[in-house]
C-alpha cells in the first residue's frame, strides 16, 4: 500500500520498517511535484513507523539505519513544511486532524503548523533586531551627510532630472524624456549619466545617428569601456529595458570575465526577463567573484537579491545566523 493513495490507514504490518520508510521517503520527495501523494498519510506514516521503532527498541533490537533514515525523513518533511501544509490544504485541515487524532508532543510533524509559526516569528525577530541596527546607522550617516556632505542645488537638480527621465522612459514618454535629458544637461552638461539617458532616448526616439554620437561623448568622458558599459546597463535596468541591459552586462563579461558586478547586473537583467535559473546562476558566479574581491558591500547585495528569487521560485531561502 502506497501511503498517498490511502490516507488514513497504516502501512501494512508485513512490510520491514525498511521498505516503508522507503515509501514514505518517496512519498515525501513527491511533495509540491503536483503527483497526487496525500500528505494526511504521510503523517500517518510516520506515526505507524516510529511506533515501530520503539517497539524494536524495546525488543533490544538494533535499527540505527532505520532511525537515521526517519531521521533523514522527518527533517525532510520539517524543512519542506510550507509545501506539506499547501498540499494538505491548509493550517486548520491539520489543526482538525490534530484534534482527531491527539497526538503525543514527540510526535512533532503533527505540530507542523506551530513549528513554522515559531521559527517564522524568530526569523522575523531577527530580520528586525538587524534592520533596527541598519537603521540607527542610516540615522547617524544621515545627520552626518547633512551637516558635511550634503550636495549642492544644482547635484540635487541633475538627480532630480536623472530619476524623471528614468520614469519617462519606463512609461514610454520619450519626448518627455528627451527635454528632460536637456534641461538637466543645461545645469550638467559632461555628466555621464545624463548622456547616457539622452542617447538612449534618442535611440528610441528613431534619432540613431545623433543617440550614437551622444552615448559616444559619455563613453569618452567615461574614460574605460567596461566602467562605461556597467554604468549604461544599470541605466538600462532602472529605465526597464532588460534586453539592452543584458546585452550590456554579457558585454562587459566578456570584456571582464571576473567583473562580478557584470555577473550582478546580467543576473537583473535576466531576473526582470523572468528568466529565474539563467538569474540564479549569475548572481551565484558574482556572489563568488565578489566575495573573492573583497567586496563585502557588494556580496551582502547580491546575497540579498539571490533570496528574494530563490522566495519567488518557491524555494524556501536559509536564514544566516545573525
Amino acid at each position: 500500500m502506497i501511503l498517498g493513495d490511502k490516507a488514513n490507514q497504516p502501512i501494512e504490518r508485513q512490510k520491514s520498517v525498511s521498505e516503508s520508510l522507503d515509501q514514505l521517503e518517496i512519498d515525501v520527495s513527491k511533495l509540491g511535484q503536483g503527483l497526487g501523494v496525500k500528505a494526511e498519510g504521510i503523517l500517518y506514516g510516520l506515526d505507524v513507523i516510529r511506533a515501530r521503532l520503539d517497539e524494536l527498541e524495546t525488543q533490544g533490537r538494533t535499527a540505527k539505519s532505520e532511525e537515521a533514515q526517519f531521521e533523514f525523513v522527518a527533517n525532510n518533511l520539517k524543512n519542506n513544511s510550507r509545501v506539506f501544509l499547501r498540499e494538505l490544504g491548509g493550517t486548520k485541515v491539520l489543526i482538525v486532524l490534530r484534534s482527531k487524532r491527539q497526538p503525543d508532543r514527540k510526535a512533532w510533524w503533527w505540530f507542523l503548523d506551530e513549528i513554522q509559526s515559531n521559527e517564522l516569528k524568530a526569523t522575523l525577530k531577527r530580520r528586525l533586531i538587524w534592520l533596527g541596527g541598519i537603521i540607527a546607522v542610516l540615522i547617524i550617516l544621515y545627520l552626518g551627510y547633512q551637516r558635511f556632505l550634503a550636495p549642492s542645488p544644482a547635484t540635487l537638480a541633475v538627480l532630480t532630472y536623472e530619476n524623471d527621465i528614468e520614469n519617462s522612459l519606463v512609461s514610454g514618454d520619450m519626448t518627455g524624456a528627451l527635454n528632460k535629458a536637456n534641461q538637466g544637461l543645461a545645469i550638467a552638461p559632461d555628466d555621464v549619466t545624463l548622456l547616457i539617458l539622452k542617447g538612449i532616448t534618442q535611440i528610441k526616439l528613431g534619432q540613431a545617428a545623433d543617440g550614437t554620437q551622444t552615448l559616444a561623448q559619455a563613453e569618452k568622458l567615461t574614460g574605460n569601456q567596461e566602467s562605461y558599459l556597467l554604468q549604461r546597463a544599470l541605466i538600462y535596468i532602472r529605465a526597464g529595458d532588460f534586453k539592452s541591459a543584458l546585452s550590456d552586462a554579457q558585454a562587459v563579461i566578456a570584456i571582464n570575465p571576473q567583473s562580478a558586478e557584470g555577473y550582478f547586473y546580467e543576473g537583473m537583467a535576466y531576473q526582470n526577463r523572468n528568466e529565474d535559473q539563467n538569474a540564479y546562476n549569475a548572481f551565484d558566479t558574482a556572489q563568488n567573484l565578489a566575495d573573492s574581491q573583497g567586496k563585502t558591500a557588494l556580496v551582502a547585495t547580491i546575497r540579498l537579491d539571490m533570496g528574494l528569487l530563490l522566495q519567488s521560485m518557491g524555494v524556501q531561502p536559509q536564514t544566516p545566523t545573525p
